[in-house]
C-alpha cells in the first residue's frame, strides 16, 4: 500500500503527500530524505501539507524516486529523528510595535490586553519555513485570534515584527513588505548572517513567547547590533 500520494511540480519537481492526515510523515520522510536520500535531490522544501523534492532528472528518475520515496520504512525512521528544541522568544507588545493590536482588537471583540494575553500564553510549533530566509510559520495560533490577512499590505515591515493571519503566527527575519498583522516585536534576529548557522529556528521546534517592556527592548535591541544576542535552546533529546 502506497504511503504517498505525489503531484508534480514541472519537469524537476514533486510533491509528496502522506496519505490521511499524518503531519509526522512530512517530518519523517524529510529527515529520512536528508539522511539518506538519492543521489540526484537538489532540495528538499517541507511545507503544512507535502514535501516538495526538487531533482536532477539526469541523476535520477521521477520513477526510480518515486519508487524509492514508496520502499522507504518512514515508520521505523520515525524513531531516529531528532528530538525538537523550545526556545523562548522575548517580545514586546508596546503599541510603538504592535501596529495592529487596535485592528484585532476591534476585529476579536477583545480588549488589546486579551489580545496580547491571548497570543503571548500560546506555545506555537513551527509548521514549515519560507518566504523569506528563516522566516518561521507558527501553528497552533488561539481561535480567538483568527483574522484575514490585511487588505493592504504594508511596504516596510521591520526585522522581528511579529504577526498573525488566519491560524498563524510568524516572525519576520528582516525588513519587508508584508500583510500579517503585527502584535508586537523582538529585538532578536532569527535570521544573522554574522553566525556560523544564521537560521535560528527548524521545522518542529517549539516556540513560547516572553513579554518585554519597550525599555528592555531597545535595551537588546542595542547590545545586538554590536553583537548577535543569545537565547537559550532546550533540547528535549537528554
Amino acid at each position: 500500500m502506497k504511503k504517498f500520494d505525489f503531484q508534480l511540480a514541472g519537469d524537476t519537481g514533486i510533491h509528496f503527500y502522506p496519505k490521511g492526515s499524518n503531519k509526522s510523515y512530512i517530518e519523517n520522510l524529510l529527515s529520512c530524505l536528508r539522511e539518506k536520500g538519492p543521489k540526484g535531490i537538489i532540495d528538499l522544501i517541507p511545507s503544512l501539507s507535502n514535501l516538495l523534492v526538487v531533482f536532477d532528472p539526469t541523476k535520477i528518475t521521477l520513477e526510480a524516486l518515486i519508487q524509492y520515496v514508496d520502499q522507504l520504512e518512514i515508520d521505523e525512521y520515525k524513531n531516529k529523528k531528532k528530538y525538537p528544541s523550545s526556545w523562548e522568544i522575548p517580545i514586546c507588545y508596546d503599541e510603538k510595535y504592535g501596529l495592529d493590536l487596535q485592528f484585532i482588537s476591534d476585529n476579536c471583540n477583545l480588549s488589546i490586553d486579551e489580545v496580547i494575553e491571548t497570543h503571548q500564553k500560546q506555545i506555537y510549533q513551527v509548521s514549515m519555513m519560507g518566504f523569506l530566509p528563516g522566516l518561521p510559520f507558527l501553528t497552533e495560533l488561539d481561535s480567538k485570534l483568527k483574522m484575514p490577512r490585511r487588505s493592504n499590505p504594508r511596504n516596510l515591515v521591520p526585522s522581528g515584527s511579529v504577526g498573525i493571519a488566519i491560524n498563524q503566527s510568524v516572525i519576520y527575519p528582516q525588513n519587508s513588505p508584508g500583510g500579517w498583522n503585527l502584535v508586537g516585536r523582538t529585538p532578536i534576529n532569527i535570521f544573522d548572517q554574522r553566525k556560523k548557522e544564521a537560521i535560528l529556528l527548524s521545522i518542529g521546534d517549539y516556540i513560547s513567547f516572553k513579554k518585554i517592556i519597550r525599555e528592555e527592548f531597545e535595551d537588546v535591541y542595542e547590545k545586538n547590533k554590536i553583537s548577535p544576542v543569545t537565547i537559550k535552546k532546550i533540547n528535549h533529546n537528554d
